[in-house]
């Protein structure tokens, strides 16, 4: 039976391959759904925490979903890109504490203006990689409520 359920994505919170994300998700990793997720998310064979995996009901008409698709595959591309050079731990801490560096960021150079030259040029890393991603999530979100809405 179709059915019309809109393609999302989940947030990688634990570092592992796709089997291992795939496990976490689904139930029965050999069902329809899973085996789609592996499909759709087969460019990250192994992944770090902060990253976007496309999710999608393989009972859903392509028709329906083709322009969800393409556009959660632009923002799991710019996410992934945004991670480039951002080894697990850092990408763990940046997603654990998202919230928090996000605040903090947000104070911008009122903070970095009292931090040392080194830890300065660590914080601005970490802010461009995070207004990276999320950017790339905000996109997400408002495409998806242009097609939902």
């Amino acid at each position: 039976m179709a059915r019309n359920l809109a393609p999302g994505y989940c947030i990688v919170t634990r570092p592992g391959s796709l089997d291992f994300q795939a496990r976490e998700l689904f139930r029965d990793i050999r069902s329809p759904a899973a085996s789609m997720f592996m499909q759709l998310n087969a460019n990250n064979p192994w992944s770090r925490p902060g990253q976007m995996l496309i999710v999608a009901d393989p009972d859903t008409p392509a028709p329906l979903t083709m322009h969800a698709l393409k556009t959660l595959k632009q923002a799991k591309s710019k996410t992934d890109n945004a991670l480039i050079g951002v080894n697990v731990e850092e990408a763990g801490f940046m997603q654990k504490h998202y919230g928090t560096i996000a605040a903090l960021t947000g104070l911008g150079d009122k903070i970095f203006g009292t931090a040392a030259d080194a830890g300065e040029k660590y914080f601005n890393a970490i802010e461009l990689t995070l207004k990276k991603i999320e950017a790339s999530y905000q996109n997400q979100f408002r495409t998806q409520g242009t097609l939902i809405g």
